[in-house]
């Protein structure tokens, strides 16, 4: 099951609990989401190369580019599948 997209305060509420070093299980419970939306969360954010303390001083929008919405995805993925398979998108 895919993890649920949250809003970008509570991802700043999962920055300030990760850069205090605590689990992703303590910071599901303090934020209100499910443990495994942390998880993937934490790993989109590690995947970043940046560290949590670096992370926090991200403006809104710029945090917001680590995780596209669902319809970018989607349109881009539409894109390569189109450039794949075009007689089958069409």
């Amino acid at each position: 099951m895919a993890a649920l997209q949250i809003d970008i305060m509570r991802v700043k509420q999962l920055l300030l609990l990760k850069s205090k070093n605590k689990s992703n299980r303590k910071i599901a419970l303090d934020i209100g989401v499910d443990r495994n939306t942390v998880n993937q969360y934490v790993k989109k954010l590690q995947s970043s190369g940046k560290g949590f303390d670096e992370l926090l001083k991200l403006d809104e929008l710029e945090l917001q580019k680590l995780f596209p919405s669902k319809e970018a995805l989607d349109g881009e993925r539409y894109a390569i599948l189109h450039g794949l398979f075009p007689r089958v998108c069409q």
